[in-house]
């Protein structure tokens, strides 16, 4: 976020937000709504970020972001304001194993897990952390495939103190509740393209094509 070097004196700030994903659009919108001249630059031939909503047959399929994790406030807040409605995700897991589906309390699992890093010795990787747990290579497996899919992370790089502090950060906010937007995410992305733009915000998604020459579109995407 770049504010103009007038900002602060006599006339209004301008304000630049490099990046048109959910979190720059949420600024976008809070500094519009402060009567703050903004304007949102997008690399990317749509917003949203890691949000990407695919629609067929009146079915939401979500390719980037998926669940309502827990129950952060700012995030239902932004759901309830764009009069969008949230579905709880059922509380059963289940792996594919050995040829059949197999009921696994995955989330009980994996905190088990991750409370036995312990912040104040030196930190590791989840790799080395989990060569040092007593667990059998079930769990291991386990462990190492929800931190890939769910952090899109790879193991022997991530850190183990980030991932016990994100565990944390999710038992504040009831994390093992889990639920998905009706509409799709991208409906929320849309809600704040609107209300930026309705507010006199600008949007510019600008590019450059496999032969390197720039594409620019100064309006809002069709999502």
């Amino acid at each position: 976020m770049a504010p103009s070097p007038k900002a602060g004196k006599a006339g209004p700030a301008n304000v630049v937000i490099i990046g048109g994903g959910i979190s720059g659009l949420a600024a976008a919108l809070e500094l519009a709504r402060s009567g703050i001249s903004t304007t949102v630059l997008e690399a990317k031939k749509r917003f949203g970020g890691r949000i990407h909503t695919l629609r067929h047959n009146g079915i939401s399929i979500e390719l980037g972001a998926e669940f309502v994790h827990g129950r952060s406030k700012p995030l239902l807040d932004a759901i309830q304001s764009a009069e969008l409605s949230t579905q709880a995700v059922p509380e059963t897991n289940r792996t594919f194993e050995n040829g059949k589906l197999q009921d696994t309390k995955i989330w009980e699992i994996i905190s088990e897990v991750l409370r036995r890093v312990d912040i104040h010795k030196p930190d590791c990787s989840i790799d080395d952390f989990l060569a040092g747990q007593l667990l059998d290579e079930h769990t291991r497996a386990l462990v190492r495939n929800f931190v890939t899919g769910f952090d899109a992370a790879h193991t022997d790089r991530i850190s183990a103190h980030a991932r016990r502090r994100a565990e944390y950060s999710g038992e504040q906010i009831s994390m093992d509740q889990q639920s998905r937007v009706t509409e799709g995410y991208s409906a929320l992305v849309e809600y704040f393209v609107r209300e930026i733009e309705a507010r006199g915000g600008r949007l510019i998604m600008f590019w450059l094509d496999e032969a390197g020459a720039p594409g620019c579109i100064p309006a809002a995407p069709q999502l």
